[in-house]
């Protein structure tokens, strides 16, 4: 079934496919995947895809997020990153790993997670950060002094997304080239300082 079919059918149904949120927003589609991951937009499963409506969409526009309920002493995602000092991320993976107790989600409520049990996960989490942080160090001090610039950091000189600048240069838009084995990171996309092209102020 092509892709234009199953758009079709959605639409009959009355839904709107991530993508059209995303032209109606101005957003991306990672960032309608995102809002509908944490209960911004609301969305429903139709085959293996999200659907979502045309207002539902309009009242995430307007900055309406549904309440959010939790059990009662329980953190948000949000909440237990910011309590463990972790990305979000760190935490939806320890919780799918089975390294961190949580109440399952159901829309649009989020994953409910004791405060202790983040209190207790935490320093095991956080054990690795120092030597990632001496790591990372390590990679900007290489690339300075080969005169290459990250991918996230030619974006910030850009003012675009990483993700932006992946499809630049996935487009050959951008010049960029491999780190080799020599480098802190093997495989990583470098860009020289040069060839960022600025915006025009």
């Amino acid at each position: 079934m092509s892709a234009l079919t199953t758009d079709a059918k959605i639409h009959a149904a009355g839904y709107l496919t991530v993508l059209d949120a995303a032209e109606l927003l101005g957003v991306t589609r990672l960032t309608v995947d995102t809002m509908i991951a944490d209960g911004r937009l609301r969305a429903v499963r139709r085959g293996r895809r999200w659907v979502t409506k045309k207002e539902w969409v309009a009242g995430a526009h307007r900055g309406r997020r549904p309440q959010r309920r939790v059990p009662a002493g329980m953190l948000t995602v949000s909440e237990a990153s910011e309590r463990a000092g972790v990305h979000h991320t760190t935490i939806r993976k320890a919780i799918k790993d089975g390294r961190l107790p949580a109440t399952m989600p159901t829309w649009p409520n989020g994953y409910g997670i004791d405060p202790h049990d983040v209190d207790a996960w935490t320093p095991r989490a956080r054990k690795p950060s120092t030597a990632a942080a001496t790591r990372n160090e390590a990679a900007a001090s290489w690339r300075r002094e080969h005169g290459y610039l990250s991918t996230a950091e030619a974006a910030e000189l850009l003012g675009i997304t990483r993700q932006a600048l992946q499809v630049r240069i996935n487009r050959g838009m951008q010049t960029a080239v491999r780190a080799g084995a020599d480098a802190p990171t093997p495989g990583a996309w470098l860009i020289r300082a040069e060839d960022v092209q600025h915006p025009a102020a």
